[in-house]
């Protein structure tokens, strides 16, 4: 059933047009990336995957960090790739600021991507009215696309160790707390004690707010799982 939902889908023809090997021109008109362009139609699988991947990964935020660097440097690389157009365009080594066609030139374009998107600067001024707009399109471009990676970072960091942090936060609270009505440093100690243990045998200090929003059901489910090895000691349910 699902797999005639799919035939029938536009899914299905947009997967099938972007497996047509027009790669197969290039042997009558020469290399063009061009051809393979209908590779693209395919992208929405890679989200879908990215979306399947998180779900099962038990440290969902390395996925999360490793994506980020990829929309990092693919970003670089389509930088470096308009760069090397627009020094085809000038005419590769006729100003300082152009390719001057030394060299590995994808390897050397995308350096120059790297100090313009990141706007380390120390980069050739541009001559041309051309260059003018293409680099300062860059400056723009690469102020906005790396402050939003290093946002976008930021967040993946900071919801990894929300409960760390929060667990941290209870406990400076709780300890603040005890000191300021005196409280005996037996019961302080033990009371480290219990934070220190929940922390490490849970990874969090109440279960039970992950649990609320789930049906009676599932709860039941989740607590029969945890406490089986315990119900099978007992005889009566054996």
């Amino acid at each position: 059933m699902s797999k005639q939902k799919y035939r029938q889908s536009a899914r299905f023809q947009s997967d099938l047009i972007s497996i047509i090997p027009f790669d197969l021109l290039s042997l009558h008109f020469g290399f063009s990336s061009v051809y393979r362009l209908n590779r693209f139609l395919r992208i929405e699988s890679f989200f879908e995957f990215s979306d399947r991947l998180e779900s099962v990964m038990a440290k969902a935020y390395i996925w999360r960090v490793g994506r980020t660097i990829g929309y990092l440097l693919y970003c670089l690389h389509i930088n470096s790739c308009l760069y090397y157009v627009a020094s085809a365009y000038e005419g590769l080594g006729s100003t300082k600021w152009t390719y001057d066609g030394q060299g590995t030139a994808y390897l050397r374009c995308y350096y120059f991507a790297t100090r313009t998107l990141i706007t380390i600067g120390g980069l050739p001024e541009p001559h041309t009215l051309f260059e003018i707009v293409f680099q300062m399109v860059n400056f723009f471009t690469g102020v906005f696309v790396f402050s939003s990676l290093i946002g976008q970072m930021r967040d993946v960091i900071g919801a990894a160790t929300a409960g760390q942090t929060y667990f941290r936060a209870s406990m400076d609270a709780c300890v603040a707390y005890m000191n300021t009505y005196t409280i005996p440093r037996m019961v302080q100690n033990r009371v480290r004690t219990w934070y220190n243990y929940t922390w490490d045998s849970q990874g969090m200090l109440d279960e039970s707010e992950l649990l609320d929003k789930m049906p009676l059901v599932m709860r039941t489910a989740i607590a029969v799982d945890i406490n089986l090895a315990t119900f099978q000691k007992i005889d009566l349910f054996k």
